[in-house]
């Protein structure tokens, strides 16, 4: 009997001592939640640890729109003719009645995550019309970085009729806040200038000649001013003729220009008439008036040369420069320009030239 008293004792006191253990660990059932209270509080510790990303601040001469992702300005830059812009030439046709309206939209990613914006969904309104956007979709807008800012460069088109009452822009389809100056005072006097009845034809800009040797004037009787500038034999062997032309326009309508009709032909020693046969071959001229401007090499004492376009563009306003590159042979004493003709509203129409006594 007195082993089994001590044996229960013993057992008991096992138990007093795990329990005292247990409250001095503080080994409680409360104590038990603890690890998920830790981790809770580690949670919104590491959410006010991200910052909130500022978004773009729009100016009095914005539309603006935001939303979780976004920060977007729109601002109206220019209007302009649509014969400005090759690829709207190429891919609308020649329409001296449609303009473009030039804008600047910058977006800001204001998200934690890298993300697209669809530029396509939006759209200029002018009074009930919704204008076209030309290109819309523009690939900088694609994987836009957190808190990375891209601008785009997009344009609407329009008649002058709705460019007089352009009062704001849609993000898919929903109005964006418009700032008190958005519509752009010099719009006004730009669409009074081109709705001039005489605008095709009356010519009032000064403009200035270049004179000396290798200069010859070609004409200044249409809407543009033409001269021409003899570079000379250009490539390794000196197979090409090099002309530089300069238009200038004289008017406030735009003009397009064929440099395939800027003809020239070259006579020869011992002949007495030109060779019909002569061949323009290259340009050399600034890329942006040319659609998908196709390169062709370079040429030694010219540079990169270009297949001849179709058609390019001119610049709004001063000369447009251009040169053009003849296949030649045999040295040449006289050379003949004629460039256009009388049927082509869209180009410059001039008389021929013939320079007697190049040394070439």
């Amino acid at each position: 009997m007195k082993l089994k008293r001590k044996l229960i004792a013993a057992l008991a006191a096992s138990v007093m001592l795990t329990a005292c253990g247990a409250e001095e660990k503080g080994e409680t059932s409360e104590t038990q939640t603890a690890p998920v209270q830790t981790t809770a509080t580690a949670i919104q510790t590491t959410k006010a640890a991200v910052k909130t990303i500022k978004p773009l601040s729009p100016m009095k001469s914005h539309a603006y729109y935001q939303d979780e992702s976004f920060s977007v300005t729109v601002s109206l830059d220019d209007l302009r003719s649509s014969l400005y812009y090759p690829d709207v030439v190429a891919e609308m046709g020649i329409n001296p009645d449609m303009f473009a309206v030039d804008m600047t939209v910058k977006v800001k990613n204001i998200s934690q995550e890298e993300q697209s914006f669809d530029s396509s969904k939006l759209a200029l309104l002018a009074g009930e019309d919704t204008l076209y956007m030309f290109g819309a979709k523009d690939e900088k807008a694609d994987d836009i970085k957190s808190g990375k800012t891209v601008t785009l460069s997009l344009k609407a088109l329009c008649s002058l009729q709705q460019a007089r009452v352009i009062s704001g822009v849609s993000y898919d389809g929903e109005p964006l806040e418009t700032g008190e100056n958005f519509y752009p005072e010099d719009f006004t006097e730009i669409i009074n200038i081109q709705s001039d009845e005489n605008v095709k034809t009356y010519l009032y800009k000064q403009f200035y000649l270049r004179s000396g040797d290798g200069y010859h004037m070609m004409a200044c009787s249409g809407p543009a001013a033409i001269s021409a500038y003899f570079i000379g034999r250009v490539g390794e062997n000196d197979e090409y003729f090099a002309i530089e032309y300069s238009v200038t326009n004289r008017s406030d309508y735009a003009l397009l220009i064929d440099p395939n009709k800027y003809s020239a032909n070259f006579c020869y020693d011992n002949s007495d008439s030109f060779d019909p046969n002569t061949k323009a071959v290259y340009i050399s001229t600034d890329e942006e008036l040319m659609y998908k401007p196709k390169e062709e090499g370079a040429v030694s004492g010219i540079g990169t040369v270009y297949a001849l376009p179709d058609f390019m563009c001119t610049y709004p306003d001063g000369e447009t420069r251009f040169t053009v590159l003849y296949s030649v042979s045999g040295h040449i004493t006289e050379v003949m320009l004629k460039c256009g003709s009388r049927d082509e509203p869209c180009f410059a129409e001039y008389d021929s030239v013939t320079i007697d006594h190049c040394d070439y």
